[in-house]
């Protein structure tokens, strides 16, 4: 079988994603082994998820920002840290609950109402209380995803003028 962007070239391998053959350069090029569009379509399905992170990020912060002043925490005027420290925790709690489903075991599946609603309760507690950690970890995350898809969207602009 001969390349799929090289028809000169013998194909010795294919793209991890929809199965073009790929010769030894095209191979390659990405790790996993990917063909362009393919590299294409998943670059900017990273792209999409990190978009997704950080509007779920701002609107946990303003949803805490919000309570913050309606919720009767800023009774003795506006305080910037503990505003910071509200907003933060508010911005982390979708990534504690995350990091909470990962490590949940399956056997909370089978429970009387009274029991989910106990559950759910500890869980959201505990979301605030480790998600601010949480949410450092993926503004990390969001950072070098940004970086590297940027680095990516380069590289495949390069390869197509190629």
């Amino acid at each position: 079988m001969r390349c799929y962007y090289h028809v000169d070239r013998e194909g010795v391998g294919t793209c991890n994603r929809c199965g073009k053959v790929l010769c030894q350069e095209c191979m390659n090029v990405y790790s996993p082994p990917l063909c362009t569009e393919c590299a294409k379509e998943m670059n900017n399905q990273n792209r999409i998820n990190l978009i997704k992170d950080i509007i779920l990020s701002v609107a946990m912060m303003i949803v805490g920002g919000y309570l913050y002043f309606g919720g009767g925490f800023a009774y003795d005027g506006f305080d910037l840290i503990s505003f910071l420290i509200i907003v933060f925790v508010f911005g982390g709690v979708p990534y504690g609950w995350s990091a909470l489903n990962k490590i949940t075991p399956d056997i909370f599946l089978i429970m009387p109402i009274i029991g989910w609603i106990i559950y759910f309760a500890i869980k959201i507690c505990l979301s605030f209380c480790i998600g601010w950690l949480f949410f450092l970890i993926k503004i990390v995350q969001i950072i070098i995803g940004i970086r590297k898809n940027k680095g990516m969207s380069d590289y495949i602009s390069s390869q197509n003028q190629q």
